[in-house]
């Protein structure tokens, strides 16, 4: 009896973890930048993903599109809100208003925006009040400024 409430509960055990491991979340995240085909955002973006837990295969899913201009960009970033991703991460100054106008749900991160606030993505640096939040040139200036004058 005891042989077979060890094997049951192996059994319970190994076929649990297989759910588990079945279940878990796949997020996918659409990328949107303009410029070339060597983007060192891109591989710090899937290096800072990575060290966070998130590995391309297992339970990530990177749908990147880099395009040379405006109007190449525009109809790819309307195909990856009709994807419904779990965010979209947009490079630059053009590609975060492109994404910013197609949607009010899916979350918005800007990497590199010059004027966030000038440009509208957002009301404010502290207070974003949309979707959209991130990081540009002018916050990460600010931001060296107070890690320097709190000693960080």
């Amino acid at each position: 009896m005891n042989k077979k409430l060890s094997w049951l509960l192996t059994f319970l055990v190994l076929a649990t973890g297989t759910f588990v491991e079945a279940q878990q979340k796949v997020y996918r995240v659409a990328v949107l930048m303009l410029g070339g085909a060597d983007i060192p955002e891109i591989k710090g973006l899937r290096d800072g993903l990575k060290e966070a837990g998130y590995v391309e295969g297992k339970n990530l899913v990177l749908d990147i599109a880099v395009k040379q201009n405006y109007d190449e960009l525009r109809p790819i970033a309307k195909a990856h809100v009709e994807k419904k991703p779990d965010v979209i991460v947009a490079i630059g100054a053009t590609a975060p208003l492109i994404a910013s106008e197609l949607t009010r749900e899916i979350p918005v991160v800007f990497i590199g925006a010059s004027d966030p606030v000038g440009s509208g993505l957002v009301k404010s640096v502290a207070r974003p009040e949309t979707n959209v939040t991130g990081v540009s040139r002018a916050t990460d200036v600010e931001m060296q400024g107070k890690r320097l004058a709190r000693g960080f």
